[in-house]
């Protein structure tokens, strides 16, 4: 560590070597003997729980690990390029460690996406390894007074074997979760597709490339599917901040502006295609009744229909919150099995 020339230190000095002090106490391996303390439920229920924070709501919760998986061409690099952007001219502060792309193309893209750069601290092509302790440090001292951190990708930040779980989870207790703790930033890890993870639903191609702990370390895990050109879907397929709100698989597109710049707009939740078929065989009943049909009945139609109750239930749901809507349910009467005639909320055609 270099020494300062003088005894006095500017206040931003203070604070650079601070970071720098935690990051040597967190490689320290002369560390003072282990203790355990137990958590203080009674001063923290107290206060109460707090309500998650999001830097961008909804995929990015402040303070926490996150991890993007996806195959490549799937827009994973590019969407956290539009954060980033977005971040700055937010009032955020961004480290993005861009270890793979060629730098024509990332100037490129930053010019078009226009970030607030008194807010963006772009490193290329650096060849940092979070495995190496004097990397480590210059990270940590990069992140000092930032918000996120991105890198992208996992196998061109640190040279450690993807496919342990050893060494994956101590990636993850030795470099990002002290990360998290000394800074305060939120560290976005951009990985490439492989074997199945823990919490996401592989379908094809899907989930991390190599050690399942990527899935069970990670807080929020977003995964990334190419559908067409110029479009991806993001699966929100996991989010263990409190609440665990989960966003609805949902389809973007990237757009070039008017004004010769690079957008990124989402299009709309993407609906299975079960769900589709269920929709359209409850706009064909609730057509062929006469007005008095209820939701319990019209879920035992489309359960002879061979729908099941994990398909019903969404298909009901993006019926409510068509625009425009192809059915509506309004005050008035429906009529039982037993042919009584109640007051209720029949579904209509619109």
């Amino acid at each position: 560590m270099i020494e300062p020339a003088t005894d006095e230190l500017a206040p931003e000095e203070k604070v650079a070597r601070s970071v720098l002090d935690q990051a040597d106490r967190v490689l320290d391996e002369d560390l003072p003997a282990f203790r355990l303390a137990p958590v203080d439920f009674a001063s923290l229920l107290g206060s109460g729980v707090p309500e998650p924070e999001y830097f961008d709501f909804p995929y990015l919760p402040c303070r926490t690990r996150l991890w993007l998986f996806g195959p490549a061409e799937a827009a994973k690099t590019l969407w956290a390029q539009h954060l980033a952007a977005k971040l700055t001219r937010d009032g955020r502060v961004v480290v993005f460690f861009s270890e793979e792309n060629p730098l024509e193309t990332d100037v490129d893209r930053m010019g078009r996406l226009r970030p607030k750069l008194e807010n963006l601290r772009y490193f290329h092509a650096t060849g940092l390894d979070l495995a190496d302790p004097a990397h480590f440090t210059e990270v940590a001292l990069a992140c000092h007074g930032a918000n996120v951190v991105f890198f992208d990708t996992l196998t061109s930040c640190w040279s450690g074997d993807e496919g342990s779980n050893a060494e994956i989870g101590r990636l993850d207790r030795e470099r990002l979760a002290p990360l998290v703790r000394m800074t305060g930033v939120t560290t976005v890890t951009i990985h490439h597709v492989g074997h199945p993870q823990a919490f996401v639903n592989r379908g094809g191609v899907g989930a991390g490339r190599g050690a399942s702990a990527m899935g069970q370390k990670a807080d929020v895990v977003l995964v990334f599917r190419t559908v067409g050109p110029r479009e991806f879907t993001i699966e929100h397929a996991k989010n263990r901040t409190p609440g665990g709100h989960k966003e609805a698989k949902a389809r973007f597109r990237i757009v070039d502006t008017d004004d010769g710049g690079l957008d990124i707009e989402r299009v709309g939740n993407v609906v299975d295609a079960r769900v589709i078929e269920c929709m359209t065989a409850a706009v064909e009943i609730v057509g062929a009744s006469d007005g008095t049909l209820g939701t319990n009945a019209l879920k035992s139609a489309l359960h002879e229909r061979g729908f099941g109750g994990s398909t019903l239930g969404p298909a009901l749901d993006a019926l409510r919150s068509e625009d425009p809507p192809r059915l509506r349910q309004s005050e008035g009467f429906v009529v039982g099995p037993d042919g009584a005639r109640r007051k209720g909320k029949p579904w209509t055609l619109v």
